[in-house]
């Protein structure tokens, strides 16, 4: 492989993990990251339904189990975030709603974001802006592209083996 191939993988993949480290290390008051997202997939969910969302729903969209979805219900309900309620049609099912309390703190915390991308923003300016846009949707198509392909090979090979 060439030297500049080389350099250029390793520079990727620094700026890669510099990114998504600070994306883990973003900091707003007011929620946990994963108290926000679920408000979030709450709030999307539910619409303008005043019944909630089924728990179950939530633990598909984060794919998580539906244990870790109850324990952090539970644990957003005792701050006031959320409501649970046992399904009326089926006493199997709990359903989800966000409080008053829960959608002011999700709005801070959005409020927050917004702020500080704004500021990322200002100090890019407008024309780098829509470029790293561009580069970031166009790098994320080809990683799935790439990712994709690597599955299908890996499968192809699985079924040859087989043979």
């Amino acid at each position: 492989m060439e030297e500049y191939i080389a350099d250029l993988q390793e520079q990727l993949i620094t700026a890669q993990h510099r990114f998504m480290k600070m994306h883990r290390d973003l900091c707003f008051t007011g929620l946990r990251k994963s108290e926000f997202v679920m408000l979030e997939i709450i709030e999307r969910e539910n619409g303008n339904r005043e019944q909630g969302v089924l728990a179950s729903d939530i633990a598909k969209r984060l794919r998580i189990t539906a244990p870790a979805v109850s324990k952090m219900l539970r644990s957003m309900e005792e701050k006031g975030y959320v409501e649970r309620r046992v399904d009326e049609k089926d006493r199997r099912n709990t359903r989800v709603s966000i409080t008053p309390d829960g959608k002011e703190a999700e709005q801070q915390v959005r409020r927050q974001m917004q702020e500080f991308i704004t500021g990322v923003i200002e100090r890019l300016g407008e024309e780098r802006t829509k470029e790293l846009i561009h580069l970031m949707n166009r790098y994320t198509e080809i990683m799935q592209e790439e990712n994709q392909n690597r599955k299908r090979k890996k499968q192809e090979e699985k079924h040859e083996a087989n043979l």
